[in-house]
């Protein structure tokens, strides 16, 4: 477990792919417990921002780690 949340991504894609997948996630286990009749769109909204926002947070720390 340790080393799962350790791992870095190494390339953009990967930073992407993983941010993606996150969203899908959680979206998909919002949609099971029923999130949207509760609190509409604002639900996945939110979500998807989340996601941009680690998503560009990831990028800027790869880009500082791959030019020093």
């Amino acid at each position: 477990m340790w080393r799962a949340l350790r791992w870095q991504p190494r390339s953009y894609p990967q930073v992407w792919a993983l941010s993606a997948a996150c969203y899908v996630v959680c979206a998909g286990s919002g949609l099971l417990i029923g999130a949207p009749h509760r609190q509409g769109a604002l639900v996945f909204i939110g979500l998807a921002i989340g996601f941009i926002v680690i998503g560009l947070v990831s990028s800027w720390r790869l880009d500082r780690r791959r030019n020093g």
